[in-house]
Order: C-alpha cells, then structure tokens, then sequence
C-alpha cells in the first residue's frame, strides 16, 4: 500500500481526510501518479490481469486521472469487472434481499468478517476480495443454475437451450419447488449468464444453448 500526492489541489479535502481515514502528512512526500502507476505495474507483473471494483466509479476515475496526469495504467480497462453488478446477480438467484447495495452490506449478507476501515482503499480491496471469491464460488450456485448446470453436463456436446430445460421439469415436477417459478423461460438468462460468468459452460453459436466448459 501507497498513497498519491494530490496535485490539484494539493491539499486534502475534509472530505477526504473524514471518509477514507487518511490525513495530509500521510500523502505530502507520496509520489505522483505517474511514478505510483509505474510501480503499481511493476507489482501487478501480469498485464493480462483484470481490474475488479465495486461499480464503475473507481474505473472511471482511474481512467480520468491517468489521462490528466500523463499516467500509464497497466491494465486494459475496457475488460474491467464489475462486482457490484455480479453480486445483485448473485442475490436475485439466491433470493437473498434486495441488490444494489454497498460493499458493506454485501460482505455482511454474505456472513463474512468485515476488516478494516469502510473506504480506506487497501481495506475495501480485501474485503471486495472476499466478496468476489464467495460470489464465484462454482460450489454456491442458485438453485436454477444447479439445476441447468446438471443438464448441461448430462448432454454434453449436444447442448441444452431452455426447451430442454423446460421438458426436463416436466418429466420431474419435484425439481420446481426449489426453482424461482416452474416456466424456465423467466430465468433462462439470468442462469445462462451465471454459469458461463463462473466458467462452468460455454455459449454454443447463434444461441443455440450451453455445452460443458472445455
């Protein structure tokens, strides 16, 4: 962990000395952004790594920044993950509350220890970390996903597209009480997403269905 010296202005707001806990003394003898990417991509080591934030903001600041300061980020920022989005896509097919929320109550829905300080950047990475891992997690699947990710494998390379999915319930109707509503067509996407966002299957040609992950 480093900070940044400020440049314009130079000094800390209140703002930001109160939200993230960082104080002037702290980024007065930082280096400049240009010297602190430099050495960020030296520790990073491997370019064909992915920024992962809590919504856009940071990647479009960063984005912002580097171009007013003359700063080469290492990362290919286009590929930038969104964890904000992939946890409300993880609640929605857990039935677990509402989505959109921050960081905080993510980790803390999620039962996991929240460390450090709320917005202190190091903190927040570690604790996004922790959300990131549990949320794609292979071994917590919705219940939906579970169910199509069967299918998919017990197909193979013939491919399952939701009609399959929708003559599988039929043939058992047991399978529905654990589904969010026994018309697959509802949820279709939004499982098709989760498994191919998880590596577990991959999207035939011309959305044709899933087949097993290669």
């Amino acid at each position: 962990q480093f900070f940044v010296l400020p440049q314009r202005p130079p000094e800390l707001s209140a703002f930001s000395t109160s939200l993230p806990s960082i104080t002037q003394p702290q980024v007065d003898d930082a280096p400049d952004l240009p010297t602190a990417m430099a050495s960020f991509a030296r520790w990073i080591g491997d370019p064909a790594a992915v920024l992962v934030s809590w919504g856009p903001y940071d990647r479009n600041q960063i984005r912002r920044y580097c171009q007013a300061w003359d700063a080469q980020h290492p990362l290919d920022l286009s590929l930038h993950v969104d964890a904000k989005d992939e946890f409300s896509a993880w609640a929605r097919g857990h039935q677990r509350g509402r989505h959109g929320r921050g960081l905080k109550a993510a980790v803390l829905e999620l039962e996991l220890p929240f460390t450090g300080s709320h917005h202190r950047a190091i903190d927040d990475a570690r604790n996004l970390a922790a959300v990131f891992a549990r949320i794609r997690d292979p071994g917590d699947l919705s219940p939906e996903a579970a169910l199509v990710l069967e299918l998919v494998r017990s197909r193979g390379s013939q491919g399952t597209h939701v009609g399959h999915v929708r003559a599988f319930i039929a043939r058992d109707p047991s399978r529905v009480d654990a589904l969010q509503g026994p018309r697959p067509r509802q949820w279709w996407r939004r499982v098709e997403a989760e498994l191919l966002r998880l590596g577990l299957a991959e999207a035939m040609p011309e959305g044709q269905g899933l087949v097993p992950q290669r």
